[in-house]
């Protein structure tokens, strides 16, 4: 004895009903789903694995047949001869030509070095490039050099000449005469520009301020004569 409770057995009602219920509704279903799946393979799964085997049959593989018997032909008798032909071409033709220009080329460049090159490479160093290096290391440097710190030189006495000049001549010269140009605006044009403004307001405001008056009164009295003319 263990103390836990015995299972008890569903009552015999429930059983039935259970029953019921599968008689009813889970066995009709299953019999439709049946009856779907091979209407489905009749009406599909069939005529699809059928024109694929027909496909497969009368199509491909005469297809895949032909164009291998092709490869086949391709390789054998255009692939296969060409490249039997490049490889007898380079054996027999390209390398005896390659080692025949090898066995004229390389004495010819050989002699050419000797006779040729060398000598003229000789003439060159010795001729040209010799008497240039020295032309440039005896005189051309040297000669730079020198005109180079006498242009230096002939610069710094430039600018100490104008710097002096700047200071020396013209700075006081520029004094000088700004002194002037002041004194003289002051005591001679200050003066004679007061004497001239004075009649010359004076025949302003006293000949033609009356004058252009009078004129604009006769306009207006002649256009007013002319009007009611």
């Amino acid at each position: 004895m263990t103390g836990e409770p015995a299972e008890k057995n569903p009552p015999q009602w429930a059983v039935w009903v259970a029953r019921a219920i599968s008689i009813v509704i889970v066995v009709p279903l299953t019999l439709v789903w049946e009856w779907f799946k091979a209407v489905g393979r009749l009406l599909v799964v069939r005529p699809v694995a059928a024109i694929a085997r027909f496909l497969r049959r009368w199509l491909f593989a005469p297809t895949g047949k032909a164009l291998l018997a092709l490869g086949r032909l391709l390789v054998r008798f255009l692939l296969r001869p060409f490249w039997d032909l490049l490889v007898w071409i380079s054996q027999h033709v390209l390398r005896p030509a390659g080692r025949g220009l090898r066995a004229v080329l390389v004495p010819i460049g050989r002699f050419l070095r000797a006779v040729l090159l060398i000598p003229l490479a000789w003439c060159l160093m010795t001729l040209v490039v010799a008497p240039l290096r020295w032309l440039w290391q005896a005189v051309l440097a040297p000669v730079g050099r020198w005109v180079g710190k006498a242009l230096s030189a002939l610069a710094r006495l430039f600018g100490a000449a104008l710097e002096w000049a700047y200071l020396r001549v013209a700075q006081p010269l520029w004094r000088f005469l700004a002194t002037i140009a002041r004194y003289v605006y002051r005591v001679v044009l200050t003066p004679i520009g007061r004497a001239i403004a004075a009649p010359a307001r004076w025949v302003r405001d006293y000949v033609i301020a009356p004058t252009r008056l009078a004129v604009r009164r006769l306009r207006l009295q002649i256009g007013r004569a002319f009007g009611r003319g």
